[in-house]
């Protein structure tokens, strides 16, 4: 005797869905390998680019100061560098400075020497030279601490790059 209301039964067998889950889990495991990957590349990148900035800031404030100085000098350490720039702008605080001639441009005095002209553009000299001895310029001092490049000019300190490894 047939049964006339007979219904098919419809699913997946168990082979099916061992396969199934397997292939689910590759590709699940291969979007969190990427994912990782990509992230790590993503710091990477960004702390390259990071670090550059700062390399190119570096140099930028280096290749000013050393353009304008008339002595430059380096340590014997090569962890500093000493640059003493003229005066070119009297400022508040100045032996020269008035009122009315604040931030404004010094004019040079030209002296004929021995061996060429010397033009000074401070009326006065500081012990902030070579070994002590005296100029009439800012002296601007880039050294490293720790991970932090410092760049002082007369006094004033400013951090010009940080953690630089």
């Amino acid at each position: 005797m047939k049964r006339t209301n007979e219904r098919r039964q419809q699913g997946f067998t168990l082979v099916e869905i061992m396969v199934g889950i397997a292939l689910g889990t590759i590709v699940l495991g291969a979007i969190i390998a990427a994912s990782v990957s990509l992230n790590r590349t993503f710091a990477a990148v960004d702390n390259f680019f990071s670090t550059h900035l700062q390399q190119v800031r570096i140099i930028d404030y280096l290749n000013r100061d050393v353009k304008r100085s008339n002595i430059a000098e380096i340590s014997a350490d090569a962890q500093t560098i000493y640059c003493w720039v003229p005066k070119y702008v009297v400022a508040p605080g100045d032996t020269d400075a008035t009122s009315g001639n604040i931030n404004t441009r010094r004019t040079p005095t030209i002296t004929k020497t021995g061996y060429g002209y010397q033009v000074n553009y401070y009326p006065g000299t500081v012990q902030n030279g070579p070994g002590g001895t005296s100029t009439n310029g800012s002296a601007v001092v880039y050294s490293i601490s720790g991970q932090s490049i410092l760049r002082t000019e007369d006094g004033v300190v400013t951090t010009i790059a940080s953690c630089t490894d």
